[in-house]
Parts: structure tokens; C-alpha cells; sequence
């Protein structure tokens, strides 16, 4: 958010809860030259009782300091280079020599500035880098001891401990450049696409080969719009890990072009509009040309777009776009209804999940179940009393059963199986399923399968016996015994 000497601001921190007295004291800032940092906490009874109503039910500290042009001109080159910047800025330092708004550049060819200590800026330097290249921002604590720097990084130990003496609260933020959706296929559905994406953040560039599509005034909110053919797009545009490609042609000769053009190069993201069994023949071609498509399956997105019943190109737009989003941020893009914990601490994909802070439920008697979307799967952890019972139902997706405690018996339609801690089994889609607990309980994640991710293989050990429990044994457990 910037404030201005004559009191108009730009952006926003809140919904609305913080604005007004911010800028108050924006103004005031400005006036003194005097950096400030601000508490708000808006979780006390106190905002009820006395009617504010702000209800954003939250902390938030907010840190306000004068910007001359030397930080608006190295963030606007950085940007324009397209460049990566971190802005590490002493937010307060526990009463010490260390004065608030003291400010350090990091960049990818060196660092600017100071912060007042040669041992500060070193650390903070190697904790911006490592920051950038997650491209994420956050306040770290830091101290000298024994002539050894020690870094608090950890949310609440920062809060509890930065007015002691010595401690150096640091904002370190990452100042990338905006990401690029690289777009082939400027037909109609293209055009949301290229207003959502530019809202969203996205420096859209569009390709097409046909010159009455490939026009700028279609697309006003497009960065770039190429009329080229596939094999000529890298002459006009550089693909790196900040570009995300979206394909969407119509046209299955020209997306197995576009393939073959790009296939394997650095971009994060690679979305495919389109059923998974046509995308599964582009594919198919290819392989049968030599391409290694199965070592770059990891960055492939088809069907493009998250799930959310999206009908019409308006609406796809919003379920890639949102997709996009997601995976930049390494967001899970499940349903906060299930999420119990802060908001803004984002549960990353890859790590495991939080299932104490998730929901719970209980569909049957003596069954617990938490359900954590994780984007292109969901996993639900049961836990079952003994005897409990899941009975027959249908499910569309395959789903992978793994046992964590305890042992179950795992029926598939009239095929039934004993599973113990550490087994694994398919239950085919379509076929009807039910999960019984033995005499001591038992629990475990059942993993929802997309149909189109044919990668996932669960690997464990068994008796010192490394096994598998893959598509090629859809009904087989990993260790399972038949039930009698």
C-alpha cells in the first residue's frame, strides 16, 4: 500500500479493517521521516464489545517507512529486466545501535546497502537468496552469539522474543518479476484467459499462426501478441521457470506441433485443453518420435484447470487461471472449509499433511475421518474402532488404501483382503468397496486417484522386501492376505 504526501493511497493491506488509520499514520511518517512499525490485534473480545466490528478476527503488524526514488527506481529496473530483488529492511531491533529502516539489496550480481553490522548483512544476504529462489517474502529474527549468527525463523518465537536486547527483526521481500503466460491459440476462449491471467498478475504473450486471429486489438489486456508458427516461437519469447504454458488450439496437429516445439524446455507449468485421452495420443506421437516424455510429466496439466464444474470460456478461464495460481504459489487449491489453522500460513504441496488442523467428521458409528485436498489428489485419513464398518458403496475415482495402525479387511467387490500396518491396495473405480476394522481398530489414508495420473507408484518395504502397489495391480495389496 502507498500513501502519498496529499493522503491518496494505492493498494490495500486489509479488507478494509486498517486502511483509514494507516494512512493516518502514513501521513505522519512521511512528516517525521521517522519509520514505524504498527500492532493490530483484532482476535480480543474487546472489538465486539466495543461495536467496532472489524472482524477480521487476526494480527497483523504493518510496518510503515518513507520510499525514496532509489528503491522505486531499482525496483522498477529489476521488474523491467526481468530480474529478481530482495528488500531486507530492519523493521526493529530490541533497543539496539541497529536504526529501524535500515535497508540492504540483494540481487542476482551482488547486494547494496547496509544494514549496520558486516555479519547482518551477510546472513540476511544468504537468507534473502534462499528466499528469492522460492520467491517468497518473510520476517526473520537475528541475534549475535558467542560471534556466531542465529536466525529465528519461526512465527511465534519472533513475536515472543524481538524486543529483547539485541534481537534484529528483518523484513526480507522478494521483488520478482511478473510470471508469463505463454498462450497458444488466440480463438475466442482465449480472450478471458488473457483478461483473467493479466488481473491475476500474469504477463500474457499469445501465439498464433493465423494472422485474423493474432491480433492486438483482441486482446487489449495481452503484454504481446505473436503471429508465428510453433518452431518460430523462440525467436520471439524466452521459456524459463517463470513461464506457464497453456495450450489450447482445438486443433490436434497444431498442439503436437506446439509440443514438439517446447516439450522438455524450462517453463513451470504446461496446461492442455482437452479430454486426457487426446492429450494421451499427442503424447503417444511423441514418444514414437524419440521424445523422453515420460521424464517431464511432472510439469503436465491435462486437462487444464482445476475442477470446479467451470461451463463456458468465462469459467475455464477462472478454473486455469486459478490452477496457474496454485501452482505458483505451491498452493494444494483444496476447500478452505477444511483448513483450521491461520489462513495465510499456506499448507505447501509436497509436505505432509496437517491432518490434526484439518476438519473432522464422522460418517459411521465409530469412524473418524479428516479430508485434506491436495489439488490433483485428495487424501482422507480414517480412523476406525474396532469393528467398525464402511460399508459398500461405488466411488468413480481409483483410490489407494495404505495402513498406517492396526489391520482391516478390505472388500472389492466379491474379492476380500486382510491388510496390516504398512500394506497398501487398490480399489478399482466403478467397483464397489467397504472397509471393516479388526478387533484392535485401525487407521489409514485413502488417497482419491484422478484417472489421468498414471505417474503415482507407492513404494514400501515389507519383511525387508521392497514392494510396489502400481496401475499394473489395480486389486492387488502390497502385502495384503486373503481374508477367510
Amino acid at each position: 500500500m502507498l500513501v502519498d504526501e496529499d493522503g491518496r493511497a494505492c493498494g490495500a493491506i486489509s479488507g478494509g479493517c486498517l486502511e483509514s488509520e494507516v494512512r493516518e499514520a502514513a501521513l505522519e511518517v512521511l512528516r517525521s521521516g521517522q519509520p514505524r512499525l504498527m500492532h493490530f490485534d483484532m482476535s480480543a473480545d474487546d472489538d465486539l464489545v466495543w461495536g467496532l466490528g472489524l472482524g477480521c478476527n487476526g494480527r497483523i503488524d504493518v510496518f510503515l517507512e518513507p520510499v525514496d526514488r532509489g528503491y522505486l527506481n531499482r525496483v522498477r529496473r529489476a521488474r523491467e529486466e526481468g530480474r529478481r530483488l530482495a528488500a531486507a529492511v530492519v523493521v526493529s531491533a530490541g533497543g539496539g545501535s541497529i536504526p529501524a529502516g535500515s535497508r540492504l539489496y540483494v540481487g542476482e550480481d551482488g547486494i547494496e546497502g547496509t544494514l549496520g553490522e558486516a555479519w547482518l548483512d551477510r546472513q540476511v544476504a544468504a537468507d534473502a537468496r534462499e528466499l528469492m529462489s522460492r520467491g517468497e517474502s518473510r520476517s526473520y529474527l537475528y541475534r549475535l552469539e558467542n560471534g556466531v549468527p542465529v536466525v529465528e525463523r519461526d512465527r511465534q518465537t519472533l513475536l515472543a522474543r524481538r524486543d529483547e536486547p539485541g534481537q534484529v527483526q528483518v523484513f526480507l521481500e522478494t521483488i520478482a518479476p511478473p510470471p508469463v503466460l505463454l498462450l497458444f491459440g488466440a480463438g475466442h476462449d482465449a480472450v478471458p484467459l488473457t483478461e483473467v491471467a493479466a488481473q491475476a498478475g500474469f504477463r500474457v504473450v499469445v501465439v498464433d499462426s493465423r494472422p485474423a486471429f493474432a491480433q492486438s486489438h483482441r486482446f487489449p489486456r495481452a503484454h504481446r501478441v505473436i503471429c508465428a508458427y510453433p518452431e518460430e516461437v523462440p525467436a520471439h519469447v524466452t521459456v524459463d521457470a517463470d513461464t506457464y504454458v497453456v495450450v489450447m488450439t482445438h486443433n490436434f496437429h497444431h498442439d503436437t506441433a506446439i509440443l514438439r516445439a517446447i516439450w522438455g524446455q524450462a517453463y513451470r507449468y504446461l496446461g492442455i485443453l482437452g479430454p486426457w485421452e487426446r492429450t494421451e495420443k499427442i503424447l503417444g506421437v511423441l514418444r514414437a518420435e524419440g521424445f523422453p516424455v515420460d521424464e517431464h510429466l511432472d510439469r503436465l496439466y491435462a486437462p487444464v484447470g482445476l475442477d470446479i464444474g467451470a461451463e463456458g470460456p468465462e469459467q475455464i478461464a477462472v478454473a486455469i487461471v486459478a490452477e496457474l495460481l496454485a501452482v505458483r504459489r505451491g498452493a494444494n487449491a483444496g476447500f478452505l472449509r477444511f483448513r483450521r489453522g491461520p489462513l495465510h500460513e499456506m499448507h505447501r504441496a509436497g509436505q505432509p499433511a496437517p491432518w490434526a488442523a484439518l476438519a473432522e467428521d464422522s460418517p459411521y458409528p465409530g469412524v473418524r475421518r479428516r479430508r485434506f485436498d491436495g489439488g490433483q489428489f485428495t487424501a482422507v485419513r480414517y480412523e476406525f474402532a474396532p469393528g467398525a464398518r464402511f460399508p459398500l458403496h461405488h466411488h468413480p475415482e481409483e483410490q489407494l488404501v495404505i495402513v498406517e495402525t492396526g489391520d482391516l479387511i478390505l472388500q472389492n467387490g466379491d474379492e476380500t483382503a486382510r491388510l496390516r500396518a504398512g500394506d497398501a491396495a487398490w480399489t478399482p473405480s466403478g467397483v464397489p468397496h467397504g472397509i471393516t476394522a479388526g478387533p484392535a481398530g485401525a487407521a489409514f489414508v485413502n488417497i482419491v486417484v484422478p484417472r489421468r495420473q498414471h505417474d503415482i507408484r507407492v513404494v514400501g518395504e515389507a519383511g525387508g522386501e521392497r514392494r510396489a502397489a502400481s496401475r499394473e495391480l489395480p486389486q492387488q495389496a502390497v502385502r495384503g492376505e486373503p481374508a477367510q
